[in-house]
């Protein structure tokens, strides 16, 4: 299963960070963004803290600067459900990605060691996707990306959580469940509001995501193709890629992506070449050979 693209934050107070399809933040999710730092993750996208979001760039590395202490979690939980308990090992590191005292290296470890845990984790995460503190509900989800299948059993909450208020906390939920065929509807309905949003990293993440429904997007064409009128290239190229694989089928976006093939250049260019020639690709008809009446 592909893992999808979320929006990371860094949490950590170092010297200088990395976070992918990243809006970081320096304290505090999306109400009351302290002071700016930069930040940035691995390509498939995690949590990092600093510089207003928008100053992020997707994929960008930056450092990141200095927190305040994170609040601390609520009592543990004997149960995140009936049968799934939280471990405290997790729960700990979970708290230390929040703490301003982790240096890079030690923030780095201990993000890899929550991902490594799989299904273990997600008792935990889907606690913290409830909490009341914006900055640990968008550590949450940006990890719950990351787990890729092992986040099945927090499909309801993501589902709940593309109502949360920090519109990270949703592109990361709907990056989650893009990645689940069950809950697709949901994950590209998210995704598609979101690649209207204001912040491009928000877009970027939506447009990356999308790009890998394939022809299941097929009835989004209309959307689609107005998102390449988008400024951001970054956004541009996955929506043009992804109309050429859904084919014939996105014929009404011909004409823009006829225009990008002709004034664009690099990547966008030809992510718009190859999805005219796949969109104007006629099928290949068999035609039927009759043998020769036999003597």
């Amino acid at each position: 299963m592909l893992k999808g693209n979320g929006v990371r934050r860094s949490f950590w107070r170092p010297a200088a960070i990395s976070c992918v399809a990243t809006a970081a933040l320096t304290g505090c999710g999306e109400s009351n963004p302290p002071s700016p730092a930069n930040v940035s993750t691995p390509a498939t996208t995690s949590t990092a803290p600093s510089q207003p979001a928008s100053e992020q760039q997707v994929a960008a590395v930056s450092p990141p600067p200095t927190l305040h202490p994170a609040p601390q979690a609520k009592p543990l939980e004997a149960n995140a459900t009936a049968e799934s308990p939280i471990s405290p090992e997790l729960a700990a590191a979970f708290d230390r990605l929040l703490s301003p005292a982790s240096d890079e290296a030690a923030w780095e470890k201990t993000h890899e060691e929550i991902i490594s845990a799989g299904t273990e984790a997600a008792p935990l995460l889907i606690r913290e996707l409830k909490s009341d503190d914006v900055i640990r509900r968008e550590q949450a989800s940006s990890l719950l990306v990351l787990l890729g299948s092992s986040a099945e059993k927090a499909a309801p909450a993501l589902k709940d959580a593309l109502q949360d208020s920090s519109s990270f906390v949703r592109a990361n939920c709907a990056a989650a469940l893009a990645q689940f065929p069950e809950h697709l509807a949901d994950a590209k309905e998210a995704l598609i509001v979101l690649l209207e949003s204001d912040e491009p990293e928000l877009r970027r993440v939506a447009a990356t995501n999308l790009a890998l429904l394939g022809e299941t997007a097929s009835d989004l064409v209309p959307q689609l193709t107005l998102a390449l009128d988008d400024s951001d290239e970054q956004v541009v190229r996955p929506i043009a890629q992804l109309l050429g694989e859904i084919g014939p089928a996105a014929s009404g976006a011909l004409p823009k992506l006829q225009q990008i093939a002709f004034e664009k250049e690099g990547e966008v260019q030809e992510a718009a070449t190859q999805a005219v020639r796949k969109i104007e690709a006629k099928p290949v008809e068999l035609k039927t050979i009759e043998a020769p009446p036999i003597p």
